[in-house]
């Protein structure tokens, strides 16, 4: 007779498979663990940062299954072996997910700390009305070494022009609604951060994008304004810490919420201004010379000048011999009456009202038809072509309110000869008593050739 083996003795121990879930959730917490200290090991040896949020994914699926695991083990009433397993496989993911965390948020933190105190810095400049010095700081920081803001001239000749003749960074910066909204609005300007879009590291540096809310006494307005913090430039002698600049490859997203009363004024003078620009420059191009001199004068010069004329000019038809040549050319040529008769008229048709002096062209050949031309751009004596773009500069167009009157800036075209293209400006005023506008002068201040 046989009989069944003690209690305690090897043939009494059955097998116990591991959990395949213990031994899963082990292999990944590993993985996780391995990848993240030696990339954090990698980043302080190197000085580049070890940023991969995807990998917290392996991490939470390790920790995960340990956890499956260690339930299914204790379910299996003793059946299922691997608990230890399954308890080194949590730990593997739980210790180096928290210190990666810790990592990451030490990163973002200490990011977000220098591109807001960077860019708080820039918007500062802006409402101080230093363009030039917030334009500086939107260039990478190897290509701004020894640029000085104060120094105007320079920075028009370096950052004047694209490389394709066209127009450069610095009067593209300037022409941005958020750059002009500030300058416009000075120390009443109101900049309300409200926190960071994102931020990612890219090509050796930080890209942070934040989101501010200006208020001006014409409009409530957000932006998303993108900063670039490089590590590359950071070792530098130039530089303490990591420098900073704004990214301006394409316009900032911006968008006014709401206008104000002077906003919705502001935005009614700027349309009727256009409109009387671009009245005044049919005027020009259908050579209406007397009409257009007459908008150049003081409204309440005007009826008083035309009265000058005709009295000076009848003066002088009867003062002379009803057979001279000077009584028969007054008679015949209606021009030279106003030449000689109507104040001013000459001055006008002599371009009096232009300036160019701060033109940027990308050639000699484009400053000189200009600067040729100028004398005769209010004759009909060379072809020209005046109008007003409606290209949405209008609605930031720039002003100001001066003792005689309220002024605004237009934006302004000419085609000379068909083959030269200028940009600028064309400032009005507007006469309170009189309701009407006047043309004060035309500023042209980019040509570059036509293209066909």
């Amino acid at each position: 007779m046989s009989y069944p083996p003690p209690s305690g003795s090897k043939a009494s121990t059955s097998y116990r498979p591991v959990s395949a879930w213990a031994v899963t959730g082990f292999g990944f917490s590993l993985l996780f663990a391995l990848i993240v200290f030696l990339g954090i090991g990698t980043a302080l040896a190197t000085g580049q940062p070890f940023v991969a949020y995807g990998t917290l994914l392996l991490g939470v699926a390790g920790l995960a299954i340990s956890l499956v695991a260690r339930g299914q083990i204790r379910a299996s009433e003793g059946t299922r072996a691997g608990d230890g397993l399954a308890i080194a496989g949590f730990w593997l993911a739980l210790v180096p997910g928290l210190l990666y965390l810790a990592y990451l948020l030490g990163i973002e933190l200490a990011i977000r700390s220098q591109a807001r105190e960077f860019t708080d810095a820039w918007w500062q400049r802006l409402r101080q009305g230093d363009a030039y010095a917030a334009f500086v700081l939107t260039q990478p920081p190897d290509q701004r070494i020894g640029d000085n803001p104060r120094d105007e001239r320079r920075l028009l000749a370096r950052y004047g022009l694209g490389p394709r003749g066209d127009k450069g960074p610095l009067p593209l910066f300037l022409e941005l609604d958020v750059v002009r909204i500030m300058l416009q609005a000075g120390h009443d300007a109101q900049v309300e951060p409200l926190g960071t879009r994102r931020w990612q590291y890219v090509e050796g540096g930080y890209l942070v994008e934040q989101t501010y809310r200006i208020r001006t006494p014409e409009a409530l307005c957000e932006v998303v304004l993108p900063v670039f913090g490089s590590d590359s430039a950071q070792a530098r002698p130039e530089y303490e810490g990591r420098p900073w600049h704004v990214v301006l490859l394409e316009p900032p997203a911006f968008r006014v919420l709401e206008m104000t009363s002077l906003g919705a004024e502001m935005a009614a003078r700027r349309q009727e201004a256009e409109r009387f620009a671009a009245e005044w420059t049919r005027k020009l191009n259908q050579r209406a010379w007397p009409e257009a001199y007459r908008d150049t004068c003081e409204p309440s010069r005007r009826m008083p000048l035309d009265q000058e004329h005709a009295a000076r000019s009848l003066a002088a038809v009867f003062a002379a011999s009803p057979h001279s040549l000077l009584a028969a050319g007054l008679l015949v040529h209606p021009e030279a009456r106003l030449i000689l008769f109507l104040p001013g008229f000459a001055d006008f048709r002599a371009g009096r009202l232009l300036q160019f002096d701060r033109l940027l062209a990308p050639d000699r050949e484009t400053e000189n038809a200009l600067a040729s031309a100028s004398r005769m751009l209010f004759t009909g004596s060379i072809p020209a072509v005046w109008s007003v773009p409606r290209d949405g500069r209008l609605r930031t167009a720039p002003w100001q309110r001066r003792a005689a009157g309220l002024q605004v800036h237009v934006p302004i075209e000419l085609q000379l000869n068909d083959k030269f293209r200028f940009e600028g400006t064309v400032t009005l005023r507007h006469d309170d008593r009189s309701a009407s506008w006047q043309i004060l002068a035309v500023d042209l201040t980019f040509g570059r050739p036509r293209v066909p």
